[in-house]
């Protein structure tokens, strides 16, 4: 009787004794006896059973709120951290290929959110990144002058980041905004979509106008980024304390025309110096410049002109009469 009570499995296994554990071990139940108990009871290890099949996401991760429509808090079940889950399409966006996400796994630029991964899932890519706790969009309007010549440096450093590398936002707004632990503004969800998806996610208020008209081609991105900056910074401050000059230098950011708006550098150099961060950055910008522009001129240089009288050099010998031998070589009138 003693035996056949210490073999009868309890009616909760939720709360099991350290001696009926002791007799499932030795039943050879859990699989391994070197497997540590405590594995098969952790809260955060053991994912509950569901009727329906969990995707790649849901079984790595519990959603714990929408943030929008695109994107999610989300739990790691494994280890409890909690990261924002932005949802895009596969049919918009090919990580592979994205220079983009390159360049956020990469960068250790302060002002621009950490990203972690991507998850595959179905007809859609999850893309993990640092969850802040506020946003600017929790803050209230106007901010003060020091706050608000921080909050311009800080984003204003994070786009020309992204220029550098030859990347653009195209995503501005406050709650793509995000303040961390420390203070500071960290710019997050840029534009992962192809540009025919640009409209779905852009907040009008911060859209430039050409993106609802021009043809793709002929759009300036980097004016882009200039706009929906300005017209953020207008929002926040409160235009009767601004000075003179930088109330100036934002109704020129906002301006409808592309051609009529500073670029981030004109914006930079005039009130964003004095921090050798911000310095580097300008310089390590026009050295990009300086680069293409001879770049460009040396491939000029190495075609050859369209005009139809050109001269094409040869060292193989010619049986056309129009040629002339200089020293070995020919030179062949094109006609």
């Amino acid at each position: 009787f003693f035996f056949l009570m210490i073999r009868r499995p309890p009616r909760s296994t939720q709360s099991r004794s350290s001696a009926a554990s002791d007799v499932y071990k030795r039943q050879g139940l859990f699989s391994g006896a070197s497997t540590p108990m405590s594995q098969f009871f952790s809260p955060s290890k053991n994912i509950p059973q569901q009727n329906k099949k969990l995707g790649e996401f849901e079984t790595a991760f519990k959603i714990l709120s929408n943030v929008s429509d695109t994107s999610s808090l989300a739990c790691n079940k494994l280890d409890g951290t909690i990261y924002v889950a932005r949802k895009i399409k596969k049919s918009d966006f090919d990580p592979k290929k994205s220079s983009i996400w390159k360049f956020l796994l990469d960068t250790e630029h302060k002002n621009i959110a950490k990203y972690r991964q991507i998850i595959a899932d179905g007809e859609h890519y999850y893309v993990m990144r640092n969850h802040y706790a506020g946003t600017l969009k929790d803050l209230e309007s106007p901010l003060d002058e020091a706050t608000l010549m921080k909050l311009m440096k800080d984003i204003a450093s994070a786009l020309l980041e992204m220029q550098i590398n030859g990347l653009n936002h195209l995503n501005l707004k406050p709650e793509n905004v995000m303040i961390s632990p420390s203070g500071k503004f960290c710019l997050t969800d840029p534009r992962f979509e192809t540009l025919n998806s640009i409209g779905c996610q852009a907040d009008d208020r911060y859209l430039a106008p050409e993106l609802k008209s021009a043809d793709d081609k002929s759009i300036d991105y980097n004016l882009v980024d200039v706009f929906a900056l300005g017209k953020l910074l207008k929002r926040y401050s409160d235009e009767a304390q601004l000075a003179p000059k930088f109330n100036d230098l934002l109704n020129r950011m906002c301006h409808e025309q592309p051609s009529k708006r500073p670029s981030l550098i004109e914006f930079l150099k005039a009130f964003g110096t004095g921090q050798k961060k911000i310095e580097l950055q300008i310089a390590r910008y026009e050295n990009k410049k300086l680069e293409e522009q001879l770049k460009s001129q040396r491939q000029r240089k190495r075609s050859c002109p369209k005009d139809s009288n050109c001269l094409l050099y040869t060292s193989d010998a010619a049986d056309d009469l129009l040629c002339v031998d200089l020293g070995g070589r020919r030179i062949i009138k094109k006609k």
